[in-house]
């Protein structure tokens, strides 16, 4: 009786904790004199639809710089299964440099680095999925950084 009572509450634990590890948080914003960054990560499934959809949700960065500012744009994901897929961050619903290009990732997780030259005010950062097929996301991550030109 008491082996199965350690039993039970070993998985308890074990679900509790993996339960607690594909929730989605909230984005991590740091921010100093010169320089902004938000930060997504989620373990949570995500169905994404082709042609394409969002990876993670809409984040607004504010440029204060007259000499405008640039955007760094990070992204990470793994897939369910292979399709012919890209990773596109975007500013302001635009593409950023270089431009996305479709892979058949041999290895995971599918990553994407761009730049992004932007003018003062205020900016929508977010990664774009491209797939030939409907895939389901395994995990994912997203950091944008902006830097204040002087």
């Amino acid at each position: 009786m008491k082996i199965a009572a350690l039993l039970f509450g070993t998985t308890l634990i074990i679900g509790h904790h993996t339960q607690g590890a594909t929730e989605d948080g909230s984005p991590i914003r740091w921010h100093s004199k010169n320089q902004s960054m938000i930060m997504r990560t989620s373990t949570k499934a995500a169905y994404i639809l082709a042609p394409e959809s969002p990876l993670d949700n809409a984040h607004t960065f504010n440029c204060e710089s007259a000499a405008g500012c640039v955007i760094i744009l990070n992204a990470a994901a793994s897939f369910s299964r292979q399709a012919t897929m890209a990773l596109c961050p975007t500013v302001d619903g635009v593409k950023a440099t270089p431009n996305c290009a479709p892979a058949v990732p041999q290895t995971y997780p599918l990553m994407a680095r761009a730049m992004a030259v932007v003018g003062q005010g205020t900016h929508t950062v977010q990664t774009i999925v491209e797939t030939s097929s409907n895939v389901l996301t395994a995990g994912w991550e997203t950091d944008y950084t902006l830097y204040e030109r002087r």
